[in-house]
């Protein structure tokens, strides 16, 4: 399967962003109500934060991911932090490569901004297939009472991320299909 990912600059792309996670809200499976979800979901848009999707082969959006800068317990303060708010892609395309390209664009945008972005922070379910993928690269978060029970927070800095990449095969071996 061959893709590429984009930012969303244009009005044009941050509706077809909102427009594809909320044609999915039932899959994405949020432990907020529906207001909040949608606070988390526009909250890239509307945050000077970022918004990406992912296309296939035909032109056919099949995945959304976003940030913002900042934490809500540091006020959004600490901009050299981003909070990952919403990351899915449609179940055909929930691959490693997908994945792993997914990240090596986010890494690469960030790297490539004005702002020095050093860490990412996220959350996810607490179930064990999600604490095996995302133990790969990041480390869980000691958090007390967590945002809605059975999510766990996880923490990467940039580099670690970097170093992450570099040592998967998908990056070592630079397989066709894929472009930024």
């Amino acid at each position: 399967m061959n893709g590429y990912f984009t930012v969303c600059c244009t009005e044009r792309s941050q509706h077809h962003y909102i427009d594809f996670l909320l044609s999915r809200y039932e899959d994405l499976n949020l432990k907020y109500s529906f207001s909040a979800a949608l606070g988390y979901l526009a909250s890239p848009l509307l945050m000077a934060g970022t918004a990406m999707l992912c296309y296939d082969e035909e032109d056919q959006i099949c995945g959304a991911f976003s940030y913002i800068h900042g934490t809500g317990e540091h006020d959004y303060q600490d901009r050299h932090m981003i909070q990952i708010q919403a990351a899915y892609l449609d179940k055909a395309y929930r691959v490693s490569r997908w994945f792993v390209e997914g990240l090596r664009f986010l890494a690469e945008h960030l790297h490539d901004q004005e702002e020095e972005v050093t860490d990412i922070q996220f959350w996810a379910p607490g179930d064990a297939r999600s604490q095996r993928l995302f133990s790969k690269f990041a480390v869980p978060l000691k958090v007390e009472g967590a945002p809605s029970g059975d999510m766990e927070g996880y923490r990467v800095t940039v580099e670690e991320l970097f170093d992450y990449l570099l040592g998967t095969a998908i990056l070592r071996d630079r397989q066709q299909g894929f472009t930024v």
